[in-house]
């Protein structure tokens, strides 16, 4: 399910402190660990918003997040093309 307001405002608000403070922001956890495609779901929409890590409750998760969270073959070249210029 989606959350709450309030609970995705102070999702918001660690995302942005974390920021802030210069540390990694790591998403929560998705309670449904039978639900792989929510879970995937829920990891991109976190890295969309900038998250640097989420949070697993079962290991069958963590293949999930490699995938998901994994550099695309676009944003390496993007970040190799920045690191060239300078």
């Amino acid at each position: 399910g989606k959350y709450l307001h309030v609970f995705r405002h102070c999702q918001n608000m660690c995302l942005l402190a974390a920021k802030a403070a210069g540390v990694q922001a790591i998403d929560g956890i998705f309670q449904d660990i039978r639900n792989v495609d929510g879970f995937e779901a829920e990891a991109r929409e976190a890295k969309i918003m900038g998250f640097d890590g989420k949070l697993t409750l079962h290991p069958e998760q963590v293949s999930a997040i490699h995938r998901v969270l994994a550099p695309t073959a676009e944003e390496l070249s993007e970040a190799r093309e920045v690191v060239s210029i300078w």
